[in-house]
């Protein structure tokens, strides 16, 4: 079902967990995919205009829905996806282009320094968010410029040197704004490229695979240890803690996992996965690494439709 208000078309309760790699979620009551900048900046002020809640999101890789109705409209990035290719191995390319297309893009372009982003999965806007990265390496080192929408519906271009980034964190992921697109400056291959693709794709087979799950739960507590999020956590005897359908990955403590399979369950309320039990197990899991290393682990996830809820 579908309503159409000023050239624009919405779909009504859409079905959330559906389009998030987790498969949580409940609905939301307006949903849009523009294609087209512009189509996104009528959507945002028409939402404005009239007091709607706005929440957006690239592919749903890295986030978790509420169960119930989120009021308002989901903005999802992923059909602006175009790459345009620019003058000294530079590119600019819509928030919604997917990251591990984008290292495969810049290979048959005989260009390089992505490597480390091979098996990130998502958009490239949600990397931004989050300044996507692993080996001291970022999203955000490539970037010559960002382009936003911004809460009074202009667009507007920062410079390299007008924002503020770091480890996990970009000052321009802010909900009042909306990520469009980016300009981004890579380099020629070297001959050791496709090893190095190689050795990250190796790494990420330590991650758990064929589970839907949302990505790493938690940052790295970088400033305070050298032990990752997941070395802690497994130190900490969270591997296998469950809640209803969400168990903490035995091959890798900083995934959640969703093993409930929703198709073959729909009449079944006890094998259908919620976010409620996400959030609990977020809790645990967070707590018992405080009891026992005082450290306070800060979720990667982002929480969409609702405040991130008071983990300890």
């Amino acid at each position: 079902m579908t309503e159409r208000s000023n050239e624009k078309e919405f779909l009504l309760n859409k079905k959330l967990s559906k389009i998030c790699s987790l498969g949580v979620g409940g609905e939301a009551e307006f949903f849009a995919e523009p294609e087209t900048p512009e189509m996104l900046q009528k959507i945002f002020i028409y939402a404005r205009q009239n007091d709607i809640p706005v929440y957006t999101i690239g592919g749903g890789s890295n986030v978790l829905f509420p169960d119930g109705l989120i009021k308002g409209i989901v903005i999802s990035t992923r059909k602006l996806n175009s790459i345009e290719w620019l003058s000294g191995f530079r590119a600019k390319i819509q928030a919604g282009y997917i990251l591990p297309k984008l290292v495969k893009e810049l290979s048959n372009h005989n260009l390089g320094g992505l490597e480390f982003a091979t098996g990130i999965p998502g958009t490239l806007g949600g990397a931004i968010h989050g300044n996507a990265g692993t080996s001291g390496k970022g999203i955000c080192d490539f970037i010559d410029e960002i382009n936003t929408l911004e809460s009074n519906g202009d667009f507007k271009t920062w410079l390299k040197n007008d924002f503020k980034y770091s480890y996990r964190y970009c000052e321009l992921a802010d909900d009042e704004r909306i990520i469009i697109s980016c300009v981004m400056s890579f380099r020629e291959a070297k001959s050791n490229d496709l090893q190095e693709i190689n050795n990250f794709a190796a790494k990420r087979k330590n991650q758990p695979i064929g589970f839907k799950n949302a990505g790493c739960t938690f940052k790295n507590p970088v400033e305070q240890t050298s032990k990752s999020a997941g070395q802690l956590l497994d130190e900490s005897g969270c591997k296998g803690l469950r809640i209803g359908c969400a168990v903490v990955s035995e091959k890798h403590a900083n995934f959640i996992l969703n093993i409930s399979d929703d198709n073959n369950n729909e009449n079944n309320n006890e094998n259908i996965s919620k976010s409620s039990d996400v959030i609990e197990l977020i809790k645990i899991c967070r707590k018992r690494v405080f009891e026992q290393t005082g450290i306070t682990l800060e979720p990667e996830i982002k929480f969409v439709g609702f405040e991130p809820p008071l983990l300890l």
